[in-house]
């Protein structure tokens, strides 16, 4: 949450602000009432404080708006967050929690709006950094409304498609020994990430400060990185976070046949050690293998080392681990042994309106680029 602003922006009858604290159970509220649809319709929540999760890794600053009669519109954020793009350290936006309530939906104007209270709110970031977001790839019709960059819409070009895999924990074994970081291999551990990740467009930079100031707060401490070591160098990393103190997945509804067939489903399921439905209103059981690295003389232990994450998000009490790599990731397919549940997104790099002086945007990437941001900060 940002507190160096404390202009409104207004327009339309509506008013758009930083959300403060007292905020907290609006913009919980908001997240529950606004699902996203696919096969399994979910929400993302955050209890028992919204705020408890504001800054995971980089500064988010939320915007909340209403009416003149205070009414609650909607919300969106975005997060300051330093990634790598075409192998260099930059300034980024995550440009996340675009929701509007359902009764207002058939106005784009808020929409549209809402964009410029973003502008006048994170200032120079405008210009300064690298915007994205992540639109679930089924979701057509906000790809449709926000890719059809609208006069006086930022323009938003897709750059390339993300896999999130819902891994299950059953048949987890530990078929290679990988031992929890300590604050003496922190720099190794930097510096062997941030080599290794930065190929992948939009992945995140780790920093020294961060893992030493980490607390168990955020549901992550440095002993929960795990390290694979050969002749005393890192060679593969991952972190197990745990989330779910303060940000859960809460299954709201299925498509058919999966709304008359879950119990079958799941009877299978718990049969072969594949991932199984949870009842809608109930939350997803999951952590995140976060932070993933593995060098390329260590590819033949792939598939062994996610299994190790696996058998450690199990201990963890979790049923699920979720794991985002790019569609164009070449490790993609050597997951295709394990039982997971796949769900893909589109990320779209986002500009604004007055950063060209024509609407036709550069394209950042190739079609080829590897775009892998780390979904656990999203």
């Amino acid at each position: 949450m940002s507190t160096g602003i404390s202009s409104e922006f207004r327009a339309n009858n509506l008013c758009y602000r930083i959300a403060t604290p007292v905020d907290d159970a609006t913009l919980r509220s908001i997240l529950r009432q606004t699902p996203m649809a696919s096969w399994v319709t979910l929400s993302t929540e955050h209890e028992p404080s919204y705020f408890a999760s504001s800054d995971l890794f980089g500064q988010r600053t939320t915007i909340v708006s209403h009416k003149s009669d205070s009414t609650t519109v909607g919300m969106c954020s975005y997060t300051k967050l330093s990634v790598h793009i075409d192998g260099s350290e930059n300034a980024a936006c995550y440009l996340g929690e675009l929701r509007v309530l359902p009764e207002f939906r058939h106005r784009p104007a808020i929409v549209k709006n809402g964009f410029r209270s973003v502008e006048k709110f994170s200032g120079a970031l405008i210009d300064k950094a690298h915007w994205f977001t992540s639109i679930a790839s089924e979701n057509g019709v906000a790809r449709r409304f926000l890719e059809a960059n609208l006069r006086g819409m930022p323009i938003y070009r897709p750059a390339g498609e993300l896999v999130t895999m819902a891994l299950s924990t059953r048949a987890a074994r530990q078929p290679v020994q990988m031992l929890p970081a300590t604050e003496e291999d922190v720099p190794a551990l930097v510096a062997f990430y941030n080599r290794q990740v930065r190929q992948y467009q939009y992945s995140q930079v780790l920093t020294e400060d961060w893992l030493f100031n980490l607390d168990r707060g955020n549901g992550l401490q440095l002993q929960d990185f795990y390290l694979l070591k050969v002749q005393g160098s890192i060679r593969a990393c991952f972190a197990i976070w745990d989330q779910r103190q303060f940000k859960q997945t809460v299954v709201r509804g299925y498509r058919f046949p999966l709304n008359i067939m879950r119990l079958p489903c799941n009877l299978f399921s718990r049969l072969t050690g594949r991932v199984e439905l949870p009842a809608i209103g109930d939350c997803i059981n999951y952590v995140f293998i976060a932070f993933l690295a593995v060098s390329k003389n260590m590819q033949s232990e792939y598939r062994g080392i996610i299994a190790t994450a696996l058998q450690l998000a199990r201990l963890a009490g979790a049923e699920i681990a979720m794991l985002g790599l790019s569609a164009n990731n070449p490790n993609l397919n050597l997951l295709d042994t394990f039982h997971k549940q796949t769900y893909r997104s589109q990320v779209d790099t986002v500009s604004w309106p007055n950063q060209y002086p024509t609407r036709d945007r550069p394209v950042l990437f190739s079609e080829d680029a590897v775009i892998q941001p780390e979904i656990a900060l999203l």
